[in-house]
């Protein structure tokens, strides 16, 4: 079995790499001053570092920096001042938490690439735990609000479906540099780097069923360009509030698209049509309402010059490329 954890022939990782890495989970604020350092070991010819938020975790194998042989703590705030490490080194007495490796054995990292094709659609209410972050399955990774959702064909090796934390996912998508492999347990994810190792702690419980949101069919398919619905979203101006939505309506039919900016006071701009080929005839359009702004963050992950929308029913799911492994679903909003 590979150790994910190993450290040989680690190569050393600059000073200002370091601190960015490491920026990642130490807290500026907490209740907890401890995890405010950086934990440092040297044995006199590697240092490594260490720094941790209790929920995220960063281990760097090898530091290009000196310091006196042991284990020390170090000030993050004036360390990434640039102040030298050896005036702000405090002997380290045993209160930094350690992390806790996952026990499960490695498995390829590839599938971590996939993390910024789904991350937009995470959710961010606090209320909904199970969906504030990504669903790795063996053979999909995605995510879902309850308004988009985008799940992913990826072959990832993962033992078994798990939740990867919203903050792990936009960590993850920070650090540069390609992981190698990752373990899994029931509590907490590591991933491999050149570097080191990131550690993250999973949302505990199952995934909703999102399965349930897909349809084999679809009353209408209708092809569309995409940079035309992309220049729609961008007219459209985010409206200010919660409870406030500019909104566009789509009307559709065989030969063409009107696209129609319904703004939250009831103000209504013409933003013209597009062509369409798939649609309902000309004399009965279907009307379908969406959020411009989820709808052109789904747009902005496809180079397809054109887009299938898949509709069964103005108030029901609009799947984008319907007939693809990639699964993107917007749900509609009320048309008045």
């Amino acid at each position: 079995m590979i150790d994910l954890f190993g450290e040989d022939a680690a190569p050393q990782t600059p000073l200002k790499e370091t601190i960015r890495l490491l920026r990642l989970v130490v807290p500026k604020r907490s209740t907890y001053p401890m995890i405010r350092s950086v934990r440092i070991h040297s044995d006199g010819s590697t240092v490594a570092m260490d720094g941790t938020d209790l929920e995220k975790w960063v281990h760097l194998d090898s530091v290009g920096v000196s310091c006196p042989m042991g284990t020390w703590l170090a000030d993050f705030a004036k360390m990434s001042a640039g102040l030298p490490l050896e005036q702000i080194l405090e002997p380290e007495n045993g209160d930094f938490p350690i992390y806790a490796k996952a026990k499960g054995g490695a498995f390829p990292a590839t599938w971590i690439q996939s993390l910024p094709k789904v991350s937009f659609a995470m959710s961010v209410d606090g209320t909904r735990l199970s969906l504030n972050g990504v669903t790795v399955e063996p053979h999909i990774v995605g995510a879902t609000d309850g308004h988009r959702a985008a799940f992913l064909k990826a072959e990832t090796g993962a033992p078994f479906p798990f939740i990867l934390a919203a903050a792990s996912v936009h960590a993850l998508e920070r650090i540069k540099g390609s992981p190698e492999l990752c373990a899994v347990d029931d509590r907490a994810i590591h991933v491999r780097f050149p570097w080191g190792f990131y550690g993250g702690k999973l949302v505990e419980g199952p995934y909703p069923n999102w399965r349930q949101l897909i349809r084999k069919h679809h009353t209408y398919k209708v092809q569309v360009p995409a940079k035309g619905l992309m220049d729609w979203c961008a007219r459209i101006p985010t409206a200010n509030g919660e409870k406030t939505v500019n909104s566009l309506h789509m009307r559709i039919c065989q030969s063409h698209v009107q696209g129609i900016a319904a703004m939250a006071g009831g103000e209504r701009l013409d933003l013209g049509t597009i062509q369409s080929i798939g649609g309902p005839a000309d004399s009965h359009p279907v009307t379908v309402g969406m959020n411009p702004q989820y709808l052109h963050e789904i747009l902005s992950k496809f180079s397809d010059r054109h887009i299938v929308l898949g509709i069964c029913e103005p108030s029901q799911a609009v799947f984008l490329n319907p007939d693809s492994d990639d699964l993107y679903i917007q749900m509609p909003l009320r048309v008045s």
